[in-house]
C-alpha cells in the first residue's frame, strides 16, 4: 500500500535512492507482511514506503543506526540539542572533534554534521574518525523541525538494528519484503573497484550477499536488489535472477560538472506479483 504523503528523508546520503523512487512502484508487491531494509542508509525508501506492518531497519553503521533510534525515540530531547547548533565553519570544525557518550547527543552531532558537511558523505579515517571536510552551505535555515517529527512518527513501528546483513535472515518470513542497496564494489564509470569501498563492501561481502538473496527465495519472500552495472555483478548474481538495466542521471565531477545518464542493475523476483 502507498500513503498519499511521502515522508522525505531527514539525512543527505551519498548513493542514496531517491532517484530510484518513482521506478520502483512497478516493482514493489501489491501486498507483503513485514518490511525490511539491511542497508539503511538514508532510508528513502522506507519513508517512501511508509508500510504498514512491521519494519526491520539496519546497517552496519553504529552511528547512523544510533542517529535513526533517537529520531524514532527521543525526538524532543533531539531537537533540544539541535538548536543549540550554528552552521559556522568555526563551529563546524569544533564540533567534528568532539566525540559525545550522550547517545542523543551522539544523533545530534551525526545530522549537524551530515547537514553542514561536504555532498552528505559519511567518511570516517583509519582510526575511525569522522574527517568529512566543511561544506560551505548556505541555508535559509538549519533544520526542518517539522521534517524530524514527522519522521519519528513515520519510525514508530520499526525494529531498528546495527549489524551485518547477514544477522539480519532470521526476521525474515514468508510473503515479507526486503529492499536491498548494498555498497557498491564496483564502480559504473571505471571498469575496477571502487578503492574506498572495498573496506565498506568488499567482493566476498557480495558473495555473502548473493547467497542471503538464494535464502529470502528459499523463504518464500520478496526482494528488490540494486546494484552497480557492471559484468562482474551480472555474473554473480544472473544465476539467481535476470537483472534490469535502469537509468539514473548523475551529476559528475566538480566546477563543470554534467549530468551523466548512468545504469544500474535492478534484481528482483517481483514479476508483478497482485
Amino acid at each position: 500500500k502507498m500513503n498519499n504523503i511521502i515522508q522525505k528523508p531527514f539525512l543527505r546520503w551519498a548513493g542514496g535512492k531517491t532517484w530510484l523512487l518513482n521506478k520502483l512502484s512497478t516493482h514493489i508487491p501489491f501486498s507483503y507482511n513485514n518490511y525490511h531494509e539491511p542497508f539503511l542508509g538514508g532510508g528513502s525508501v522506507y519513508f517512501f514506503l511508509n508500510p504498514n506492518n512491521l519494519s526491520f531497519l539496519s546497517d552496519s553503521n553504529d552511528e547512523l543506526v544510533n542517529t535513526f533510534i533517537q529520531v524514532k525515540d527521543n525526538i524532543d530531547d533531539l531537537i533540544k540539542e539541535l538548536k543549540e547548533y550554528k552552521n559556522t565553519i568555526d563551529h563546524y570544525y569544533l564540533i567534528r572533534e568532539k566525540s559525545y557518550r550522550d547517545k542523543v547527543k551522539r544523533a545530534a552531532r551525526f545530522i549537524f554534521l551530515n547537514r553542514t558537511g561536504f555532498n552528505g558523505i559519511y567518511r570516517v579515517n583509519l582510526k575511525g574518525k569522522y574527517n568529512v571536510p566543511y561544506g560551505f552551505k548556505d541555508y535559509k535555515y538549519l533544520f526542518d523541525y517539522n521534517l524530524f517529527r514527522s519522521a519519528s512518527k513515520c519510525l514508530k513501528a520499526t525494529n531498528i538494528s546495527s549489524g551485518d546483513f547477514e544477522l539480519t535472515i532470521k526476521n525474515i518470513h514468508e510473503r515479507d519484503f526486503v529492499f536491498i542497496d548494498p555498497p557498491y564494489t564496483v564502480s559504473h564509470i571505471k571498469n575496477g573497484f571502487i578503492k574506498y569501498n572495498e573496506k565498506l563492501f568488499s567482493w566476498e561481502d557480495q558473495e555473502r550477499l548473493a547467497n542471503y538473496i538464494n535464502q529470502i527465495k528459499e523463504k518464500g519472500a520478496f526482494y528488490v536488489m540494486t546494484n552497480a552495472k557492471h559484468d562482474t555483478v551480472e555474473n554473480l548474481y544472473a544465476q539467481i535472477e535476470t537483472p534490469i538495466s535502469i537509468n539514473r542521471f548523475s551529476v559528475i565531477g566538480g566546477k563543470y560538472a554534467k549530468r551523466e545518464p548512468i545504469q544500474e542493475f535492478l534484481f528482483t523476483n517481483v514479476k508483478g506479483i497482485k
